[in-house]
């Protein structure tokens, strides 16, 4: 089988995607494969971090990945994120360096089964005035 769902244009590859009492909940239903769940944005890229605010229950090793307009999938484009999986809230942050203009954003889950709610997702780019807000998913 292989599922799509959607919340606030995220969007889901073999996992269940939903949006209730102010989360975005993934549900990895233990098969096989890999699961992921991305979302498209157009940004100016350079250095960025990716921020978010997750709790997990069971969900093993998560990978950020990202893609640009002239590079949308490239294997060096990745960093580990390590949830921690005891279903508490925990804030998260992930510098990258995009190269070009951004295109794609994805958390690609390991095979297994688990949960894991995201609160809020924050995108920043740091421009010539320092740090700032590019994207803000808040799921309220």
């Amino acid at each position: 089988d292989y599922w799509v769902d959607k919340v606030d244009e995220w969007c889901t590859r073999d996992c269940l995607l939903s949006k209730a009492n102010g989360v975005m909940r993934v549900e990895l239903p233990g098969k096989q494969n890999q699961h992921r769940i991305m979302r498209g944005i157009v940004a100016e890229g350079g250095a960025m971090e990716l921020r978010f605010r997750a709790r997990s229950r069971g969900a093993g090793p998560v990978t950020f990945t990202w893609g640009t307009v002239s590079v949308f999938s490239d294997p060096a484009n990745a960093a580990p994120v390590k949830l921690v999986t005891d279903g508490n809230w925990r804030e998260y942050a992930v510098p990258f360096q995009a190269e070009g203009t951004l295109a794609l954003l994805a958390f690609n889950f390991d095979p297994g089964e688990g949960s894991v709610e995201f609160d809020w997702i924050r995108l920043f780019g740091n421009g010539k005035g320092g740090r700032q807000l590019v994207k803000d998913w808040t799921f309220a």
